[in-house]
């Protein structure tokens, strides 16, 4: 099987046309390319045919300097398969103060690969090498109801606040495992 034609269905966002999806590596340039043209650094290939699957597998696409502004998933578990590049997923208590910070890389790097949240905790994605490609899976069907961004962290549109936010967050973290 050969990748099938892509459906931009917003700016970075890309799901399959048809059924069925297996990829090379080469595959993913569409993918790549678009978060180097993203203003927020990110693009994502959804494996699932539509927002209305009951499971979402995307390929992410996240840039270095770009913001993820902390939020969690209400009853919805959601883990990361590092494919490429290094990251660490902050997490925060409902204050904003952070609480946990796990290192990602690939399977060779000696971080953990693979990362699973069961339960609804704060977190963001902080990119540690030029690029970081994941494979995320959640349950579905998409509902942005079941997202919620934390109040006490800036809107992320706003990336210079953020990027301050998250080196502040950093530092009071203060490099614990």
């Amino acid at each position: 099987m050969t990748l099938p034609p892509l459906r931009l269905a917003a700016p970075g966002v890309f799901y399959p046309v048809g059924r069925g999806l297996a990829l090379r590596r080469e595959d993913l340039a569409p993918v790549l390319e678009a978060a180097r043209a993203h203003p927020k650094g990110r693009a994502r290939l959804c494996a699932h045919p539509g927002p209305e699957a009951d499971l979402h597998e995307m390929f992410i696409v996240l840039a270095r300097g770009g913001y993820v502004r902390p939020h969690r998933h209400l009853n919805r578990p959601e883990s990361f398969l590092v494919l490429e590049g290094r990251a660490r997923v902050l997490c925060f208590d409902g204050t904003g103060r952070p609480t946990a910070c796990h290192e990602l890389g690939d399977a060779a790097s000696g971080r953990s690969f693979f990362f699973r949240m069961e339960d609804p905790v704060f977190h963001t994605v902080i990119v540690d090498s030029p690029q970081l490609l994941v494979v995320e899976t959640t349950r579905g069907p998409f509902d942005p109801g079941t997202t919620e961004a934390a109040p006490w962290a800036p809107d992320e549109g706003d990336l210079g606040a953020g990027a301050a936010f998250i080196a502040k967050a950093l530092a009071v973290w203060g490099g614990r495992p």
